[in-house]
């Protein structure tokens, strides 16, 4: 299941924390929680994805960099503690 989330707007000097949030997932509503991030991504490339976080529901990651007026998508996957893998795609849209 993948769960799209709205878009966060950044400067491409600015340093930006991304919350992605999974607490809409049925695992994670039914008492599952997060146990790692799997990975962390986005496209196309020009961001740079720096310290990464996780909570019970929650996955975050410091972006940085980017060329104005290019929309990026940052596609979040974690690992429950009961083994499933969650996917969140958001959109990060870059201003002059």
């Amino acid at each position: 299941m993948v769960i799209s989330v709205s878009t966060l707007t950044k400067r491409a000097q600015e340093q930006r924390l991304y919350v992605a949030d999974f607490e809409n997932f049925p695992e994670i509503a039914a008492g599952d929680t997060v146990a790692s991030i799997t990975s962390i991504a986005a496209a196309p490339a020009g961001l740079t994805l720096g310290t990464q976080a996780f909570t019970a529901s929650t996955a975050t990651v410091v972006i940085s960099g980017g060329t104005a007026f290019v929309d990026y998508l940052v596609t979040f996957v974690v690992r429950t503690t009961a083994g499933s893998t969650l996917e969140l795609v958001g959109r990060l849209s870059v201003e002059n």
